[in-house]
């Protein structure tokens, strides 16, 4: 379990106090992150944001499960996104691609690229 805080700047001038946990059994994982936006000009800015992701791998360097998250998209009315994952891993890099809303016309795939130095 991980407390976190951010700051935003820009368009939005605010605080995001947040917290993430990570919860591994047996090959299967639960991750979560939940931040809460105070923005400084107006509480109507305010915003709860989350992402949850439940992955099962069946070898050390591959992973897939599924996917949720409460975020506010550009010109979207979705609110909650749900989707599949997919990763692998190669010594010190991992890409892990998302594919959410699947047969909606809010369909999006996001690809992460991450390394451990």
């Amino acid at each position: 379990i991980t407390p976190m805080i951010g700051a935003t700047v820009g368009r939005t001038d605010g605080i995001a106090p947040g917290l993430e946990f990570t919860l591994g059994y047996a090959g299967f994982e639960l991750y979560s992150e939940s931040e809460y936006l105070f923005d400084f000009t107006s509480s109507d800015y305010n915003f709860f944001y989350s992402w949850t992701d439940l992955t099962y791998s069946p070898l050390d360097w591959l992973w897939f499960g599924v996917s949720g998250q409460r975020t506010r998209l550009f010109e979207t009315d979705v609110e909650i996104d749900r989707g599949l994952i997919l990763g692998a891993a190669y010594r010190n890099f991992e890409i892990t691609g998302y594919f959410y809303n699947p047969f909606t016309d809010e369909v999006f795939f996001m690809l992460a690229l991450s390394t451990a130095i």
